[in-house]
């Protein structure tokens, strides 16, 4: 699976970043499953920073490393945000990533999840962990509430 978003923000699955790596698509992956699969290690053709969430209730600090470094890359690189499957992981943190950083309006968190999953056209199969939610719409009000 791979899902533009912006011409430098992707996301998908693990198997969309491997074809997207070799297809140049993508410049870095940031892959937030527990375990790094071994096809994206060894068969990846770009750079993949793994930060391990659980699919469930996450600290904050986590979530705001997530957050802050895909912020950091997408200013010179065409970035991927991936989770095994691409249906939880990686649309929450995404989601997250655009409540903080591309959040003109002042959207809340769970409004921008819901554009994200429209916008991914999987509205049904997209299904983030509740305790992930939570975890991240936490870290997300923290963020505004120490900004």
């Amino acid at each position: 699976m791979f899902n533009k978003i912006s011409d430098s923000l992707f996301q998908g699955d693990a198997v969309g970043a491997i074809l997207a790596g070799i297809n140049k698509q993508i410049d870095v992956v940031v892959y937030l499953g527990q375990e790094l699969p071994k096809e994206l290690s060894y068969c990846s053709t770009c750079p993949v920073v793994h930060i391990p969430l659980v699919d469930g209730k996450n600290d904050s600090l986590s979530i705001h490393l997530v957050v802050l470094n895909i912020s950091y890359l997408e200013l010179d690189d065409r970035v991927m945000i991936v989770c095994r499957q691409g249906l939880s992981r990686s649309v929450a943190l995404l989601a997250a990533y655009q409540s903080v950083y591309v959040n003109d309006e002042c959207k809340d968190y769970p409004t921008i999840l819901k554009e994200v999953r429209e916008k991914l056209g999987q509205t049904n199969e997209v299904m983030p962990h509740p305790d992930l939610l939570t975890s991240v719409r936490l870290a997300v009000a923290e963020y505004w509430e120490n900004k």
